[in-house]
């Protein structure tokens, strides 16, 4: 049976396949990519073929956020793997939900999972969007027509050439074209032209860090921004840009 992008969705068990979407990605797209520093998760990214010089084909997978929840997180793309080993013996590596290789989790061999482990991150936006799974809005996301934004990403790096989707043309997504609404509803002004500025990001502070705003700062925001006055935030995070 040759392995191909429906082949592999048919091998999700049913209480995932509904809720995910799986697209293919060549590699060679990332190559000229520029490194960018996530401070949440303090590391560096790197291009797929820096830490896999061997990869010749990546399998992107988004699941809607609820679905995330309801399992853990890596879950879903964990069993995925285990059944591309036992159906097609392909051999995988596993991308968890921050872009770091996760060392408990590479499957596909014998031996069981390998102790290898990487200290930079991959950019799972960009492979989601050469994956032809969605295009950049306005909040710097990913959105996907079916799915939205609030969704999980996550990959699957192997050395069999599997047949590429291609990235969805244009780039960003025609419907922000004339809407602000996510910059609209971020309470730390981080967003602007399909661009984010990290620091002012809710979401990449957690309750051992600075976190702005704090409480006493959501009488301001409401006042400035009259729009947002029904939205309630979280005094730790936000996931507001999400709720398209």
């Amino acid at each position: 049976m040759e392995i191909n992008k429906d082949a592999i969705r048919e091998l999700l068990p049913e209480k995932f396949k509904k809720r995910c979407l799986i697209g293919i990605c060549d590699p060679k797209y990332l190559d000229g990519s520029k490194p960018v520093y996530s401070l949440k998760n303090k590391k560096w990214s790197a291009i797929p073929r820096e830490i896999f010089p061997a990869v010749k084909s990546i399998i992107v997978l988004i699941h809607l956020t609820p679905v995330a929840h309801d399992y853990r997180v890596e879950e879903i793309i964990v069993e995925l793997g285990s059944l591309l080993w036992k159906e097609f013996s392909l051999k995988t590596h596993i991308i968890n939900e921050s872009g770091r290789v996760c060392p408990d989790m590479l499957v596909g061999t014998e031996r069981g999972p390998s102790s290898k482990k990487y200290d930079k991150l991959i950019l799972l936006k960009e492979l989601a969007y050469y994956a032809g799974l969605g295009q950049y809005g306005k909040s710097s996301l990913i959105i996907n027509s079916h799915f939205g934004s609030d969704f999980k990403i996550q990959a699957l790096f192997t050395e069999e050439k599997i047949k590429y989707d291609y990235p969805l043309i244009p780039r960003k997504y025609p419907e922000c074209k004339n809407c602000n609404l996510c910059i609209e509803l971020c309470p730390g002004d981080a967003l602007s032209n399909y661009k984010i500025e990290q620091l002012k990001c809710q979401w990449n502070w957690n309750g051992d860090s600075q976190e702005i705003p704090r409480p006493y700062l959501l009488p301001l925001i409401w006042f400035q921004k009259p729009n947002v006055r029904n939205y309630l935030f979280d005094d730790r995070s936000c996931r507001n840009c999400q709720a398209f």
